[in-house]
């Protein structure tokens, strides 16, 4: 049980979408003695009704959603969930999790950006994050979406690696998801002996979902890339929306942009 004040044990894990963190985190929840892994960072996990909380209760109902019954916790972290906090509370939530608990960071990467933008864009067009969930909408290849998820991965992959240079103090382990994808095994021995719980079974009922289709949109985004240019893929920009509350913030100079990484 989670109590106000007491120091836990648990692991961050930085990386981005559609690198395999998922189906780690399935497998670090099987045990039931790993923490719970998931986005918990991000605004639509928690829910709206955080909003009003300040930086300390928003960070200990993160880690309590985060927690089994033995007090261990798991948190998945993207850049964007690291940008959105700092938004709203002008923190960096690793710093304000290690002040208060005995954590451990892991970094995980996928090497293959290219099979990992697919991925993204499928996902962002299907809704089906994962195996064990239905469809909700029809994935098509759009050579612009895919050049920008491409982009997308590229910055967070490089955004974790600056962030990580630039925090001398802060140890941490890298693992690669095309190595943990055949044995898992180090990357659970690792969290169980941060966690310090003895390693249990652990499986998952997670399938990849790489098929003809990925393979398929890669073959035509190299033969688009002959005859297309990325640039215009780059621009993540919003249209500004002339909307009364925008025009009352734009004239009062308080209209902001969205914060890094947040892709829409």
């Amino acid at each position: 049980m989670v109590v106000r004040g007491e120091e836990l044990r648990g692991y961050l894990l930085l990386t981005e979408g559609r690198s395999g963190s998922s189906w780690l985190g399935s497998l670090t929840d099987s045990t039931g003695v790993m923490g719970r892994s998931n986005e918990w960072l991000s605004p639509r996990i928690l829910g709206s009704s955080m909003k009003a909380k300040s930086k300390i209760e928003y960070a200990d109902a993160v880690i309590k959603a985060a927690s089994t019954e033995n007090g261990r916790f798991a948190i998945k972290i993207f850049p964007r969930h690291l940008f959105a906090f700092a938004e709203r509370y002008g923190d960096d939530f690793v710093n304000v999790c290690r002040v208060e608990h005995d954590v451990s960071v892991f970094h995980l990467e996928r090497r293959d950006s290219m099979r990992q933008a697919v991925s993204l864009l499928r996902g962002r067009q299907t809704k089906q994050w994962h195996s064990g969930r239905p469809s909700e909408g029809k994935a098509e290849y759009d050579f612009d979406e895919l050049a920008r998820c491409f982009f997308y991965i590229k910055e967070s992959n490089s955004f974790w690696r600056s962030y990580l240079e630039l925090s001398p103090d802060l140890q941490h382990q890298t693992f690669i998801y095309e190595e943990v994808v055949g044995d898992a095994s180090p990357f659970m021995s690792a969290v169980a002996r941060q966690l310090e719980v003895e390693l249990p079974e652990y499986s998952s009922s997670y399938q990849i979902q790489r098929d003809a289709i990925t393979e398929e949109w890669i073959t035509r985004f190299q033969h688009d890339l002959l005859t297309k240019s990325p640039l215009m893929s780059y621009d993540r920009r919003k249209e500004f929306r002339p909307a009364l509350k925008n025009v009352v913030r734009l004239l009062r100079k308080r209209l902001r942009g969205d914060h890094p990484f947040s892709f829409t």
